[in-house]
């Protein structure tokens, strides 16, 4: 499993690549990993691309402790967020996403492509 992260100042956008299987304590570990990033700026929008990650079976507790986890941390606190999620998957997920949005006060939204998701966080 892996995370990328490429902070464009000049886009003012930030993208978070995942790729491989993804299980809740690395995700805990790479969202850590990113806000201690002397270039992360929390004014820039975020996408998260998920098109290359495998499945992530997330049970109820687990969706709280990643909700929780993404409060504390400040990353994606009162801001839209919107993820890149592969074709075919955005229906079986669509629950997951709304979940976190739940648990957390989020606005997350899903998209199948970077540059739908990016005019999204620009229609603010």
């Amino acid at each position: 499993m892996s995370f990328r992260f490429d902070v464009n100042d000049q886009e003012r956008v930030t993208t978070i690549t995942v790729s491989g299987p993804v299980d809740l304590r690395a995700s805990v570990r790479a969202l850590g990993d990113l806000v201690r990033q002397p270039s992360f700026n929390v004014d820039h929008d975020l996408v998260v691309d998920l098109r290359e990650m495998a499945e992530f079976p997330a049970s109820l507790g687990e969706l709280r402790v990643l909700a929780w986890t993404l409060e504390q941390e400040g990353a994606i606190a009162k801001r839209k967020v919107a993820l890149v999620l592969p074709e075919g998957s955005l229906e079986p997920r669509l629950g997951r996403v709304e979940r976190l949005n739940e648990l957390g006060g989020f606005q997350l939204a899903t998209f199948p492509d970077i540059e739908n998701a990016v005019d999204w966080l620009r229609a603010a």
